[in-house]
């Protein structure tokens, strides 16, 4: 059965998929996330950011 691929824009990006977007480490995605620079959601242990909190840091920065 072939996989059926979505077309449902993805609404959260992950700590790493920031990092890598933003030129950041991890490391340091997750310390701002922890000082609330960075918003995010949790899914039980994980922590996802809303895609509209990625295009902030790519348009505006991140502060």
């Amino acid at each position: 059965m072939p996989q059926v691929e979505s077309t449902k824009p993805t609404r959260f990006v992950t700590a790493a998929d920031f990092a890598v977007q933003t030129g950041l480490r991890p490391v340091t995605v997750y310390r701002m996330i922890e000082q609330g620079r960075i918003k995010c959601v949790r899914f039980g242990r994980l922590r996802k950011i809303p895609r509209e909190e990625l295009e902030r840091a790519l348009i505006h920065g991140i502060k």
